[in-house]
């Protein structure tokens, strides 16, 4: 498990590029065949906290830790790390390394090569544990996105309009070709989308197409570039060419939860709802204590419901209302799911509740009906759409 590096610099606003190292080493260090490594939204909960690295074999498992320090001096990053036997405590090498911030990415393969030893890892040349990244071309805006990848992931999918996006459209304004920056800007048009709360899709899906496709012609190994290309084909219904996306997402980061999601709801418009829980089970596996469980557990619920096991599906709603009472699309299944099984008081309750957030914008059947058809033309989705549709009608959702 690579724990949160600390950032040593005493300046707050500089946390974000501890945190991007401790994330693109997650990314290398699971692309080596054969490890299991915790996902970076989990390992993000201990973040600022005093760890017991033997309570941490104890509660998730893992057989060792790589922990470390980030410090910054104008262009420079000296970074210290270290590797801890979980079990026992014990140390077992440490190392520092300095470097320019445009060379970050070489100074982490170096420290996935000096691992090899100490893991008893077999490489072949460095080229076995990572894939070759594009260097920025203007170290300036690669500093802005790397402050918008930080601040924007933890409420990915979630928020779609995060105040860190902003330095993403910094970034793109002083490199047209910043693959970060693209990204993540294609990510901010894309999710109201997939949650169904867009104002615009067709003008939100083309921006998003436009950002992603600009990505990947600037950097094709960045996994995050093809998680939001996924994110579009979706959109755009061409789910089987998502999934092929997707599946090259992994191919550069295995342990990417968010692929996973994605992957689940890829499989659920394809009326394939037993495949997509396996995904989302993994997403789970991977990240027993992410902050995005909701996600999960609500990507669960979908497939659950789509099974029409309508009591299973709506206890796990309940577990993601319960961490995320702001879920709009999970308190829309869950007013659905409830008036589906009699309950129709409950499902009222809930209704008002959807209506009454202040991200929900489809508020009628006339609204919420068009987008919740337009992702897939499966005659499985559709029945499940059109029951789901049936559900909040007898909820309470006035049809126009």
């Amino acid at each position: 498990m690579v724990l949160p590096f600390t950032n040593l610099g005493g300046d707050p606003t500089q946390d974000y590029l501890a945190d991007v190292i401790t994330e693109e080493l997650i990314s290398s260090l699971s692309r080596i065949a054969g490890s299991f490594v915790i996902a970076r939204s989990t390992a993000f909960t201990y973040k600022g906290k005093p760890i017991d690295v033997r309570q941490l074999s104890r509660d998730l498992g893992v057989r060792y830790a790589l922990e470390g320090s980030a410090q910054r001096n104008g262009n420079r990053v000296r970074m210290t790390t270290q590797l801890i036997d979980a079990e026992s405590g014990a140390h077992l090498w440490s190392d520092q390394f300095d470097a320019n911030i445009a060379d970050l990415l070489e100074m982490q393969d170096e420290i996935v090569k000096r691992l090899s030893v100490p893991l008893e890892i077999r490489l072949i040349d460095i080229d076995a544990a990572r894939i070759a990244r594009t260097p920025p071309a203007n170290p300036d805006a690669q500093d802005l996105a790397l402050q918008c990848m930080a601040g924007v992931i933890p409420t990915l999918m979630v928020e779609g309009n995060h105040p860190a996006f902003g330095f993403c459209e910094r970034a793109v304004q002083m490199d047209e070709r910043n693959a970060i920056a693209l990204t993540f800007l294609s990510l901010k048009y894309i999710t109201p989308v997939l949650d169904m709360q867009s104002t615009d899709p067709p003008a939100a899906i083309r921006q998003a197409e436009e950002f992603a496709a600009r990505a990947l012609a600037a950097d094709r190994n960045f996994y995050w570039a093809h998680l939001a290309r996924a994110a579009v084909l979706i959109s755009q219904k061409r789910h089987e060419e998502a999934i092929v996306e997707l599946e090259q997402t992994l191919v550069l980061n295995p342990g990417f939860t968010y692929a996973y999601k994605l992957l689940c709801e890829a499989n659920n418009y394809l009326g394939k709802p037993d495949r997509g829980m396996e995904y989302v089970d993994k997403a789970i596996r991977l990240s027993p204590r992410d902050p995005n469980l909701p996600w999960s557990y609500g990507e669960k619920a979908w497939s659950l419901l789509m099974l029409q096991q309508d009591d299973l599906a709506i206890e796990w709603l309940s577990r993601t209302l319960a961490l995320r009472p702001e879920a709009v699309i999970s308190r829309a299944l869950l007013a659905s799911a409830l008036a589906l099984t009699g309950r129709q008081a409950e499902a009222s309750v809930e209704l008002k509740r959807y209506l009454s957030l202040k991200d929900t914008t489809s508020k009628t059947i006339a609204e919420f009906r068009p987008q919740h058809r337009a992702v897939s033309d499966n005659p499985k989705w559709l029945a499940y759409s059109d029951r789901l549709v049936e559900g909040l009608r007898k909820a309470g959702m006035p049809e126009e």
